[in-house]
């Protein structure tokens, strides 16, 4: 931001890139993308470090995820994805890897929010 600069993330990549989310230290960015889908139609969700390097498709799945978002402790992205048929929400934790349905009916989930982590002693 001092420096007016700005910098293309994802030069040389065709492919749409959707819900950028920053995490809470600013070190990642959050998003989802079709750039590992040769038909270019259906997302993943990735993160990559704030200059580009670190790129990770979390997701990695037939289906389409999409709507990333960080958890409060910054250490799990939670996700739609239409798995189901319907659009689902789904957590992956970044250390382990391991994906999870969070929700699991027949309806919609969408536009989640994710609250803020309680403060202790307030």
């Amino acid at each position: 931001i001092d420096s007016g600069q700005s910098s293309d993330l994802t030069a040389g990549v065709t492919a749409s890139h959707e819900s950028p989310r920053w995490s809470a230290d600013s070190q990642y960015i959050a998003f989802s993308s079709t750039r590992d889908d040769p038909d270019g139609t259906r997302t993943d969700v990735y993160t990559m470090k704030f200059d580009g390097s670190e790129l990770r498709n979390l997701s990695r799945h037939p289906a389409e995820d999409f709507d990333p978002k960080w958890s409060s402790d910054g250490r799990h992205i939670i996700f739609a994805s239409l798995r189901s048929g319907t659009s689902l929400l789904y957590q992956v934790d970044l250390q382990g890897n391991k994906t999870e349905a969070m929700t699991q009916h027949a309806s919609h989930d969408m536009d989640h929010s994710v609250r803020p982590l309680a403060q202790l002693g307030r």
